[in-house]
């Protein structure tokens, strides 16, 4: 499962949800943050709740070409931006966490969520200001396109029935739509 506490994407050009963000950080006596959008913890807390996983993995994802030339963040690129080659690199720090270390009641959750949310914020400082690494050390993966066509040829096999025929795109517009309210009403109920 995968969430995303933030809310959204950092997007700088949306004001409003970086001054909600520093609002909310601020009514929760909370550091601001820079880079990242504060942190909400109740999704989390109810993974934590529902999921019988022992580990949580704590991704933070770095885009090159996302700061401008006056060292300003810019949007995180889109898919459109990969397959047109405007975004050539992606830097990716993960952290493995056991889930037994995580506080479970609302506040210390709530500050241990914030903790690594400033983390992921002196990270992408780093990045975007100092010199292009989100940490020490690290692995370098360069993934080639060959290496990349039998995911692509794969994922395009089961799409391309679902695009090209009528009965195709209203079950994936069934499905897509049925999951949503499932999953609404799953919150609902275990909330």
């Amino acid at each position: 499962m995968i969430v995303f506490p933030e809310g959204t994407r950092y997007n700088p050009s949306q004001k409003q949800v970086m001054e909600k963000s520093r609002k909310y950080a601020k009514e929760q006596g909370l550091p601001e943050l820079d880079y990242v959008l504060s942190p909400r913890y109740k999704a989390v807390q109810q993974c934590l709740k529902s999921l019988d996983s022992t580990v949580m993995y704590n991704v933070t994802i770095a885009y090159e070409g996302s700061v401008d030339e006056n060292g300003k963040r810019k949007q995180a690129p889109g898919l459109i931006d990969f397959l047109n080659g405007r975004c050539k690199e992606v830097h990716i720090h993960m952290e493995r966490i056991e889930t037994k270390n995580i506080p479970k009641d609302d506040a210390g959750l709530g500050e241990w969520l914030h903790d690594r949310f400033m983390q992921k914020d002196k990270m992408l400082q780093r990045y975007y200001t100092v010199d292009g690494a989100l940490s020490d050390g690290g692995i370098v993966n360069t993934l080639q396109l060959r290496e990349t066509i039998p995911s692509f040829l794969f994922f395009l096999s089961m799409a391309v029935p679902l695009i090209v025929t009528a009965t195709g795109r209203a079950l994936y517009l069934k499905a897509s739509l049925g999951s949503a309210v499932f999953s609404w009403i799953w919150m609902a109920i275990t909330t």
